[in-house]
């Protein structure tokens, strides 16, 4: 609540009206040739505020987002209108349809056939063919309007969850045809879309999933499911000029729903990566923030998102969304979007969910935010996720061997994993139970045309023109196994005596032992998954000791049961909790063997093998589509693209170039032929496709290769102006060749499409700079910087651009975050300390000096610093940073003295300040005996020094180093000392006198000065043994006086 206190979800059901918790929205829709009208809210009979209703749907949405295999079948509520109760029956058997991922079933249902009709497969191929996308869209528009109509009193919220099954059922196919497979099922032909359709049949779909300047991959499968799902959602319009997105799915749950639509739309784009790159913020709203709204976000509750957990993942997301806002792109679109997200739906909960139904969607979150380069929170939530299951583990070192004649044990990378929930273990899912009126245990198999077709791979263009990849050694079959494919070392390589796993030793105990190798349950494998992919995104790929770690996570999820154990026929005998998250186990373990030359080839090889196994007809889609969200599983052309990638850094740059053509993925394919010095060869393939099927991507491409500008803005105009890449690579190229201006109005054109790209921010502020436009690189980088907290480098040149401007304080604060960034970064340092020494901040300075020092970079401390920073302590000048005077810090500067010269003591002047400063404090004997070190320090160097100036400044610092000593020789203080270093330092400076001396002799053309200071050196010499000599005389006298 406002006031910072929690409320019962329980309690805020049982004091709403259905009326208040499903909110409907209705099209009324002229049909008129010009366009939709605007969706108007329309008045729906409650009711009767029906808790037990309220709890049906609630209960129906949670068995959506189920990811067991097996659910409880709610009840439809008693003393109802018998029109309400067909009403919820109808319902049940969609919720069964869709937990079966079976979209013709669902569209089958006579309940839904007003819907069904115009997404009968004649009906979008007419609809498409006569007025396109747009009059599909209006087609299905009028038949929502008519399915909501048809509702009786007080069910319309039964008919809005109902529409939003069907989303949640379209999207699970995209998902099959992309992710997990098999393929297209065999009722295909009762589908909307074919799935088999090249790019050319699905240009229509791709056009309208292209999204903040970036478009779709062209060889998805199926996109007119993710069209549909994202539609029947409110994520897209149904009509063009359709001012508010026409949408009747409705739910609490709808954002999780709306999230994984997003995200799955996301990771189509063609340059996706979690790089960085092809990230679009509108879709970044939807798959992240809208999650975690306060109140109204689904995963805000009891048992979910609460606290300083919900606080951190807002405060992640908000300066994204914030940056994006004050840019022309999302002002466009907050009218329409947020209409059917926040205000349509109320506060939502999943409190009333299962422990890993929560601990999956936290984990969802996660991995999202991972992706999009949201790394704070990731441990907050893990944490929260483990929570909700009981569960914990942790990556440690367990003695063991590796090779097979490994005779010594070492520590080896382990992960134990320890569960207190009764739920952890894996478990034989109940059979399903014969359909009853009463309560009954439900297993989500598809009815009728459940069976997958024997030839599949229609279902992706690409893999039909990929070329032949080499053979894989034999492996055990997936269906014999229970279990993927898992590659075994000995069977790609009969020399190899690496070990499969790590053998531990036989000290390790039975308690520890079972941590260590107990089958993992599904939410465990993914939340160990989740940690593997936060590495991946947040370190280096090629730092060794990260791939261990991954590796060990990764054999940790792999673990499987002894036997085989059958639980349902269409999914066969399985060895692990999960097909999906263990295929992903075998992802991970490719990524982290990659590097070593032991495990490099049955890493190729695994690779092949789990884009193979899209195409096994077992297990069933809906047993690999449980985790799809959660298990962060790539989909089959990432996989592909993956394979190209590690033929090509493995040298097989040809056959990775006819992989990436079969892709049409053109960038990668250029690579290859620019690594094998085919340049005329790249030119030609693209100016070949260019005539054929010209693309904005395909001018862009040829931009780069031939560094020619036009080229990039003819791809803008064929895009309509929304083709971002296009001005981005206009604006790099200005940048290159030194023309500012033109660079900037390139970079803003593309980052008013497309925001979420801090390099472009980062690049234009630059360039803003080197103009002296400082208040336009102000904002530049503070927009960069909510693009990308972390930048150390925006905060660093933000703190430039508040120094141009004369705020001083504020280049400080910044400058103090640019070295929290970048801690081990001596140049952060150095410049913070410049900051510094504008504000007088002695603290400050000490600060950064030290750390310098610690960096190994003392020698670029200047001497005029340290000494302007001595001389400030020392007369306790006041006038300081935050009003303090100089003896503050008195203490600070002394300690830094003392850790300074433990580092370094080959320096003169560090000794010479530090002994001013001692001599200021009352330190005398210290004082004395710091010059002692900075004379010793200054004759080591300075008899080498060739150049005669150079010579002549620091002979100038030895002579009054000289002096000081003297002087405080002289101090009574110091008499019992004077009595023993007298006489050696009288002949450290005769000896200085005699150096010089005979330098003059050897007829060195010198300084006029020199001679005049080897007089002013045997003076002092003089002087101190005549001193030596009288303390000497008086010592004498007294032992004769004594005895």
């Amino acid at each position: 609540t406002s006031d910072g206190s929690d409320i019962d979800p329980l309690d805020m059901l049982g004091g709403m009206g259905a009326e208040e918790e499903y909110k409907v929205t209705l099209l009324e829709e002229a049909v008129s040739d010009a366009a939709v009208t605007q969706t108007v809210p329309q008045a729906v009979a409650p009711f009767q505020d029906n808790v037990e209703v309220q709890a049906f749907l609630q209960s129906i949405e949670v068995a959506l987002l189920d990811i067991e295999a097996s659910f409880i079948a709610p009840e439809p509520p008693q003393n109802l209108d018998a029109a309400v109760q067909e009403e919820c029956r109808a319902l049940l058997r969609i919720l069964h349809h869709s937990r079966a991922r079976c979209l013709a079933s669902v569209l089958a249902d006579e309940w839904l056939g007003s819907i069904a009709a115009v997404l009968a497969r004649n009906s979008t191929d007419a609809a498409l063919a006569s007025g396109g996308l747009a009059s599909l869209g209006l087609e299905l528009s009028h038949a929502i309007s008519a399915f909501a109509g048809a509702a009786p009193p007080g069910a319309a919220a039964l008919r809005g969850l109902g529409v939003a099954a069907l989303a949640s059922t379209a999207l699970q196919l995209y998902m099959r045809l992309n992710w997990t497979g098999p393929g297209a099922p065999v009722e295909a032909k009762d589908l909307p879309f074919d799935s088999a359709a090249g790019p050319e049949h699905s240009s229509a779909f791709l056009e309208a999933l292209e999204v903040d300047g970036e478009p779709a991959y062209e060889l998805i499968a199926g996109p007119g499911f993710l069209w549909l799902s994202a539609a029947l959602l409110g994520l897209l319009p149904l009509s063009e000029g359709g001012s508010v997105v026409a949408q009747l799915a409705m739910g609490q749950t709808l954002p999780v729903w709306q999230g994984r639509c997003a995200f799955a739309w996301q990771l189509s784009l063609a340059e996706a990566s979690e790089r960085g790159v092809g990230q679009s913020p509108t879709l970044f709203e939807l798959a992240v923030h809208n999650l975690a709204q306060c109140p109204r976000g689904p995963l805000v509750g009891s048992g979910l998102l609460t606290g300083e957990v919900l606080s951190a993942v807002q405060a992640t997301t908000a300066p994204v969304l914030e940056t994006f806002r004050q840019t022309s792109g999302l002002a466009a679109r907050e009218a329409g979007t947020k209409a059917n997200t926040s205000e349509s739906v109320e506060a939502a909960t999943l409190s009333s969910a299962s422990a890993t139904t929560r601990a999956s969607l936290l984990v969802e979150l996660a991995v999202r935010l991972c992706w999009y380069g949201r790394m704070k929170v990731f441990e907050e939530l893990l944490e929260a996720a483990c929570s909700a299951v009981g569960f914990s583990f942790e990556v440690t070192g367990v003695p063991g061997i590796k090779r097979k004649y490994q005779t010594v044990e070492f520590a080896q990378f382990a992960v134990k994993a320890r569960s207190t929930a009764a739920s952890a273990a894996p478990k034989a899912a109940p059979k399903a139970a014969p359909k009853a009126e009463s309560k009954a245990v439900l297993k989500a198999v598809p009815e009728g045309a459940e069976a997958e077709a024997a030839d599949t791979s229609a279902a992706n263009p690409a893999a039909e023109d990929a070329p032949d990849a080499p053979d894989a050694p034999d492996a055990p079959d997936a269906d014999a196994t229970g279990a993927p494919d898992n590659l075994q070392l000995i069977s790609v390589d009969d020399q190899n005596d690496v070990l499969e796993a790590p053998r531990y030793s036989e000290s390790v105990d039975e308690s520890d032992r079972s941590e260590l190798e107990r089958p993992l349950a599904a939410v465990e494998q993914i939340i160990l998954l989740a940690r593997c992919y936060y590495l991946w995104a947040s370190g280096n790929p090629n730092d060794e000791l990260l791939l261990q770690e991954v590796n060990a996570l990764a054999q940790r999820v792999l673990v499987t049961e002894e036997k085989s154990v059958e639980h349902d026929a269409n999914d066969g005998p399985m060895m692990t909790a999960n097909w999906l998250t263990f295929s992903c186990g075998l992802w991970y373990r490719c990524r982290a063997e990659h590097h070593r030359s032991k495990t490099r080839e049955r890493a190729a090889f695994q690779v092949q093998s789990l884009v193979d196994q899209f195409n096994d007809k077992k297990p069933s889609a809906s047993h690999r589509l449980l985790l799809v969200h959660s298990a962060g599983y790539p989909a089959r052309f990432h996989l592909q693209r993956e394979m190209g990638m590690r033929m090509m850094r493995m040298g097989m740059v040809s056959t990775a170039h006819e992989q990436f053509k079969a892709l049409r993925m053109w960038p990668e394919a250029i690579d290859c032929l620019m690594v094998a010095e085919r340049n005329v060869e790249a030119k030609e393939m693209v100016r070949d496709l260019l005539a054929t099927s010209p693309t904005p991507r395909l001018w862009s491409c040829l931009g780069d290769l031939e560094k020619e500008p036009a080229h990039h803005e003819k791809a803008w105009e064929l895009s309509g102006n929304r083709f971002a890449r296009a001005q981005r690579s206009l604006g790099r190229y200005h940048f290159m060749k030194g023309d500012l201006a033109r660079a900037v109005d390139s970079f803003q054109l593309a980052l008013r499409i497309n925001p979420l790209h801090s390099g472009i921010w980062f690049t234009m502020g630059c360039a803003q700079m080197k103009l002296e436009r400082y208040n336009d690189a102000l904002i530049t980088f503070s927009r960069c910087l909510g693009v990308e907290d972390d930048h150390s480098e925006a905060w660093a040149n933000l703190a430039a651009v508040h120094s141009a401007l004369g705020n001083f304080r504020e280049a400080r604060n910044c400058m103090n975050e640019a070295t929290r960034r970048a801690y081990n970064n001596w140049r952060m340092w150095e410049s913070f300390l410049g900051t510094c020494m504008q504000l007088r901040d002695i603290q400050g300075c000490i600060q950064a000096l030290r750390r310098l020092v610690e960096l190994d970079q003392s020698a670029r401390m200047a001497e005029q610093v340290l000494g302007l920073l001595t001389m400030a302590v020392i007369s306790d000048q006041d006038g300081l940073f935050d009003g303090r005077t100089g003896k503050a810090f008195a203490a600070q500067l002394n300690e830094f003295f003392n850790f300074l010269t433990s580092k370094c003591a080959s320096e003169p002047f560090y000794w010479r300040f530090f002994a001013e400063l001692q001599d200021a404090l009352g330190q005398h004997a210290e004082a004395l005996e710091s010059r002692l070190r900075q004379s010793r320090a200054a004759q080591a160097r300075l008899w080498e020094m060739s150049d005669p100036d150079k010579f002549t400044t620091q002979l100038e610092g030895l002579f009054r180093c000289f002096e000081a000593l003297a002087e405080s020789l002289a101090l009574p203080e110091l008499a019992t000392v004077a009595k023993i270093q007298l006489q050696p330092a009288a002949y450290s400076v005769r000896h200085a006198a005699r150096q010089l001396e005979a330098k003059l002799d050897t007829g060195v053309q010198g300084h006029a000065k020199w001679q005049e200071l080897l007089e002013s050196l045997r003076s002092i010499a003089d002087d101190l043994e005549a001193r030596a000599l009288a303390v000497g005389a008086i010592a004498g006298a007294k032992s004769t006086a004594e005895a």
